[in-house]
């Protein structure tokens, strides 16, 4: 979460609302601090993995220790939540926009793929009920033809 907090401070266009540099300056904040204390919680597991493995007592000593470093990351959050309730917020709103976002164009897209198929199951009707007719009219001259040959063979 730290790195997409990080790659979309950039990106996220301000309001007249917002102050520019304390905006920027929080966004980047919170996913620092995010994205810190992930590593903190990797390097903390890898360095206690290799350095007490003398015992199971001890593997079980160690994980509740690592659980606790791992729980940091919740509690960064709520940290993060108690000093910038409108940003996590606003966060939270456009979180909810994107997933209505996707939704619709995941619908729009069956859509079009519906219509698309419609669309072809109706040129093919047309082109067959086309063809009948040309066929028809083909028929409708030949019988023409054949019958004017027969008044002029009878002359």
């Amino acid at each position: 979460n730290g790195v997409k907090v990080l790659y979309f401070v950039p990106k996220r266009k301000l309001t007249a609302e917002d102050e520019e540099d304390s905006t920027i300056f929080g966004r980047f904040m919170g996913g620092f601090l995010l994205v810190s204390t992930a590593f903190i919680a990797l390097y903390v597991s890898i360095a206690f993995n290799f350095a007490n493995a003398g015992s199971n007592t001890e593997l079980i000593i160690n994980s509740a220790i690592l659980l606790f470093v791992n729980n940091l990351d919740e509690l960064s959050l709520k940290l993060i939540q108690i000093f910038f309730p409108t940003w996590m917020m606003m966060k939270e709103e456009e979180d909810h926009h994107d997933k209505v976002a996707k939704e619709k164009i995941e619908i729009l897209e069956r859509n079009i793929i519906n219509n698309e198929e419609v669309a072809r199951r109706e040129l093919e009707a047309a082109k067959n009920e086309i063809l009948q007719v040309m066929k028809s009219i083909q028929n409708n001259e030949i019988e023409s033809l054949r019958n004017e040959i027969r008044q002029l063979q009878k002359k």
